[in-house]
């Protein structure tokens, strides 16, 4: 949704999953959300970050400001998947040792 927002038109949407969808589903469905991102992140430059663009009710933001939304959820997403798997006896990827 929020990729959506860099640039009109937007780059179509992928389909639309559902949580009892099928685990290879919800994969593929995760991969095309994020294929989905990079497509509008790579058309970011210099020049376009400080356009001002609509953003969330109504409000103008900057391009780039709406880009530090999305990366700025992914953080927190990560970190409450780290904070889960340390509740459960795992590390996270990043906590692992490098082979």
């Amino acid at each position: 949704m929020v990729c959506g927002k860099l640039f009109t038109p937007a780059a179509t949407m992928p389909d639309k999953i559902d949580e009892k969808d099928p685990k290879e589903k919800l994969v593929a469905g995760l991969k095309a959300s994020m294929d989905y991102c990079g497509q509008a992140f790579s058309k970011l430059t210099d020049a376009n970050l400080p356009e001002m663009i609509p953003a969330f009710g109504g409000r103008q933001m900057t391009r780039m400001g709406v880009a530090l939304v999305v990366t700025n959820d992914l953080i927190d997403h990560y970190a409450a998947m780290a904070v889960y798997l340390r509740m459960n006896g795992l590390l996270p990827p990043t906590a692992q040792k490098k082979p």
